[in-house]
């Protein structure tokens, strides 16, 4: 069989065969020769199983590809496998018979609970890991947002049952996947998608039903996008405080520094360009100096996480150890008095 005969399937790891080796993909897209998709047996007959029979390698597939959409070159069989007409290999000679999503194909879509999304620190909590790396996301009140990088954050603080991703604005958006300038943490805004838009479709992957955006390529052909700011508050905290270095040759994040930074909000322009970004954070500084106490140490400690917090951490160790070393001392002095007082009131063993 020559390599035009193969069909191009969006699919999904199913179950195996009694044999780990053998098992079936759920087949949910295909593409076409212009490099769009659709649904399978939309216009074009595949199969009525919507299955794809795995005779070899199948354990290696499920688990490269596990809970995420991926493509496969499939091609049908003389020998039906039940009601499948269609086969594919998973063979380390043969990659391009299995590929991870190229772009302008597949985004999952997350409905947001709240009826708007802040893009500057939303996180999504889901039961169910996203089928893609990229997505869109919808408000009632917004419509669709996107694309964004869904980033897997700790579940155990922020959602124990399930997973929690924060979506962010990306920077590593192919440059021909748009027409508009879309980099640095910016997204576009659709507005007026609804859920019944023609590019949305519903797909179900072990059990459990998910939304996604096809074909988003096509998405502003059809709609007339609003670029938006999703810059992470750590971040643009981050980079007013690197900023604020370079003006005025202070670091770090305490009180005294974060007046200095209201101060020289309007200095900082050759390193902050963007007006927005610059009114954003001087909002934020301003409810931090204020109201924003607890606010505040969330953000400087995620700061303090970064390379340059690292440094600043260290610097300041440097600068007090000595100090520092005497505190400790007198604290475990402090302890071990303690300790033995209460050896001394403890009543006598016989």
């Amino acid at each position: 069989m020559i390599k035009s005969e193969y069909r191009k399937i969006i699919v999904s790891a199913c179950n195996s065969k009694a044999d780990p080796e053998q098992g079936l993909l759920n087949a949910h897209f295909e593409v076409l020769e212009d490099g769009t998709i659709e649904e399978v047996n939309k216009n074009r007959d595949f199969c009525n199983s919507k299955q794809i029979f795995v005779p070899k390698g199948y354990s290696k597939l499920a688990a490269k590809y596990e809970g995420i959409l991926f493509l496969v070159n499939c091609w049908e069989s003389r020998f039906e496998e039940g009601e499948c007409k269609y086969v594919t290999v998973y063979e380390l000679d043969k990659p391009d018979f299995n590929s991870k999503l190229p772009h302008g194909l597949v985004a999952e879509l997350f409905i947001h609970d709240e009826d708007s999304i802040d893009l500057h620190s939303n996180i999504f909590n889901s039961s169910y890991k996203p089928l893609t790396p990229f997505g869109y996301a919808y408000s009632k009140d917004q419509g669709v947002f996107g694309l964004l990088k869904f980033d897997l954050i700790d579940t155990t603080e922020n959602y124990s049952k399930g997973y929690s991703f924060e979506a962010k604005g990306i920077e590593l958006v192919p440059k021909n996947l748009f027409k508009g300038n879309v980099k640095d943490y910016h997204t576009l805004q659709f507005e007026g998608m609804t859920l019944n838009d023609e590019n949305i479709k519903k797909v179900s992957v072990s059990g459990v039903s998910h939304l996604v955006v096809i074909n988003y390529h096509e998405l502003e052909e059809r709609f007339t996008p609003v670029k938006v700011d999703a810059i992470p508050l750590n971040l643009l905290i981050k980079r007013g405080a690197d900023a604020l270095s370079k003006v005025t040759r202070v670091k770090g994040l305490n009180r005294q520094n974060i007046n200095l930074l209201l101060k020289n909000t309007d200095e900082i322009k050759t390193h902050i360009k963007s007006v927005y970004r610059r009114d954003k954070l001087k909002d934020l500084l301003t409810f931090m100096k204020k109201d924003g106490l607890e606010y505040k140490d969330e953000i400087i400690e995620s700061v303090l996480q970064t390379d340059d917090g690292q440094d600043f951490v260290n610097s300041y160790l440097d600068r007090n150890r000595e100090e520092i070393l005497k505190n400790a001392s007198i604290n475990i002095d402090k302890e071990i008095t303690a300790l033995k007082k209460e050896q001394n009131d403890l009543p006598p063993t016989l």
